[in-house]
């Protein structure tokens, strides 16, 4: 893996009193306040690289002043224009059973292999989700008080 350039980080708008909370709402609709610090950020570009690039591949929060959902689109237009539009969006296989199912990363797994997620696998990501944001709001609430 090549060494990945970080010099950027030290000049970046969200760690100038911004919580970091705000880059990882709840849903894409409370993104906006997040998406504004980074048009301001100067480094905005970098942390968008950053966060596409396949060593640093970042699923989660607001990087560069793009959602989840947004650089998901932006990797698949990439990819449609490298193969000339063969990419499928849908996983459109049936899931391949693993060691890992019914776990989060059993879910990465058929992810990667483009494939259905299974039930168990499918039932490990919502978990998965559903704890990560009971944490993120029980650290608002223990800030809050």
């Amino acid at each position: 893996m090549a060494a990945v350039d970080l010099e950027w980080t030290a000049r970046r708008a969200c760690d100038e009193g911004v919580e970091p909370e705000l880059f990882f709402p709840p849903s894409n609709a409370y993104a906006e306040e997040a998406k504004s610090v980074c048009r301001s950020c100067q480094v905005a570009a970098d942390c968008l690289t950053f966060a596409l690039a396949e060593e640093t591949r970042q699923d989660y929060g607001v990087w560069g002043g793009m959602t989840e959902s947004e650089r998901a689109a932006l990797l698949r237009r990439r990819a449609r224009k490298r193969t000339g539009g063969t990419v499928a969006t849908v996983n459109t296989n049936p899931p391949t059973p693993d060691a890992r199912c019914g776990t989060y990363a059993g879910a990465r797994a058929h992810s990667k292999r483009a494939e259905w997620w299974c039930d168990d696998c499918r039932e490990a990501r919502s978990l998965y989700e559903m704890d990560r944001k009971a944490k993120v709001k029980a650290a608002l609430q223990q800030e809050a008080s």
